[in-house]
């Protein structure tokens, strides 16, 4: 049996894949995705990590740069100090009459296309989902202006809040979207719990199950003399969690583009 030599948190992904002790290798990297799993507890942090894990820093200082990372998506004055997660979603459609328009031209004729911006914004301390109270409506030409994050979307709540002082963008009139939206523009609309989200938080619980009962059978997998059976029973147990997970990745796909 190998003896550690230092913290798992302080080993890289790529250190354990030179090793050529085999058994030393599996076992740190069961250990290093396990820890691993244990420091991202959130969606932000997973996805932070999925884009700027580096293999070749240890696992301790890639979590300490994603956690930086993370405070990206850290409210500042709407929701003070929440982790929150802003899904923008823009529509196009075509208008059947003439329409006034939030941002960009004054108003629209018909037959002209527009657009419609109405984020899902969710809390990820709470797990409360919010849209605006009223869509945005906006000229073609305006697409591009729209928040794509939650860190955007407060600048313009700022902006809106300061319009007659303050300016952040020499693109947006401020004070102009300000008289259009009205008082109440970025207003936002809590959504009730739905059939979807009641599921997603079962499915959750019973993968969290799931992985505490693999671990159990990798810690004894070495120790018992009936190994293939043991084996089997790994075997279901990580068929299950990936269809678990499956049925998790389409609900949170399927609520995200609503």
């Amino acid at each position: 049996m190998y003896m550690e030599a230092k913290s798992i948190g302080d080993y890289s992904w790529d250190e354990i894949e030179e090793m050529k002790d085999f058994i030393s290798k599996e076992e740190l990297k069961r250990k290093f995705l396990k820890e691993k799993e244990e420091l991202l507890t959130n969606r932000v942090l997973r996805k932070c990590a999925e884009e700027y894990f580096d293999p070749k820093r240890s696992l301790y200082e890639n979590y300490w740069a994603i956690y930086n990372l993370s405070k990206e998506y850290e409210s500042q004055f709407l929701f003070p100090g929440h982790m929150i997660m802003l899904y923008p979603r823009v529509q196009t459609y075509v208008a059947s009459k003439p329409l006034a328009m939030h941002l960009g031209a004054n108003y629209i004729s018909r037959g002209e296309r527009y657009c419609v911006y109405r984020p899902l914004i969710e809390d990820l301390d709470t797990h409360l989902k919010y849209t605006l109270q009223k869509s945005i409506f906006a000229s073609e030409d305006s697409i591009d202006f729209f928040p794509q994050s939650f860190r955007e979307f407060e600048e313009w709540d700022y902006a809106l809040q300061n319009a007659y002082y303050y300016n952040v963008s020499s693109s947006i009139d401020f004070y102009e979207l300000s008289t259009r939206l009205g008082s109440d523009g970025l207003t936002l609309r809590r959504l009730r719990d739905d059939a979807d989200t009641r599921r997603l938080r079962k499915y959750r619980k019973k993968l969290k199950e799931l992985k505490k009962e693999e671990n159990v059978y990798l810690k004894i997998l070495n120790t018992s003399l009936d190994r293939a059976l043991l084996e089997r029973k790994l075997l279901e147990i990580q068929q299950h969690i990936e269809q678990v997970s499956t049925s998790i990745y389409t609900l949170e796909c399927k609520r995200i583009s609503r």
